[in-house]
């Protein structure tokens, strides 16, 4: 159960990502992306524990000190172009755009995985293997990737050209409430 909760809490900001994802993909490659970035995420929520899992020693404190602004910098970063690339495309009046990119989705898989990382460390502790742990978590990612892409897309046609905005907002709002449970709550 414990492996569950936190599969849970870790794939939470996979689906925000991903639902960011799906408001800008085209209506005629959702189920495309929604397995592209299914995949990416879920793979890294799965891969990234290892690593955390492999410094759990004293790099795993210092990592923690700062993983929260790394994901910030990235998931700001990447809201910022989203919404700049949306106000050009509302100006113009075209309909979402879709940013899934490779380079880009490789940064966003990275940045809602630090947190997984940083979990590594607890991996030992909860009685599983190491590899029913990830697997775990690759599943939930995946899962809950998948399900964010395709009520963003659903959303994304509900919103019209002003999505590629509302994705990056979302993004920025998931990089703000990152920084802030970590600074401020202990997250």
């Amino acid at each position: 159960m414990p492996l569950l909760l936190l599969a849970l809490a870790l794939s939470m900001d996979v689906f925000a990502v991903a639902l960011s994802r799906g408001v800008t993909a085209n209506s005629g490659s959702t189920i495309r992306t929604a397995l592209v970035v299914g995949l990416a995420l879920g793979a890294a929520q799965g891969l990234m524990p290892v690593l955390g899992w492999g410094l759990s020693t004293a790099v795993t404190t210092l990592f923690r000190d700062i993983d929260h602004w790394i994901a910030f910098v990235l998931l700001f970063a990447i809201g910022l172009h989203m919404l700049k690339e949306g106000y050009g495309r509302d100006r113009k009046h075209d309909g979402p755009g879709e940013s899934n990119g490779g380079a880009s989705l490789l940064v966003l898989a990275l940045a809602t995985s630090i947190d997984a990382a940083a979990a590594g460390a607890t991996l030992a502790g909860l009685q599983q293997s190491v590899a029913v742990a990830c697997a775990t978590l690759a599943a939930a990612g995946f899962l809950f990737a998948v399900g964010g892409v395709v009520l963003g897309r659903a959303a994304g046609d509900a919103i019209g050209p002003r999505a590629q905005m509302v994705g990056g907002l979302v993004l920025i709002a998931l990089a703000l409430k990152i920084v802030i449970e970590h600074e401020f709550f202990g997250g």
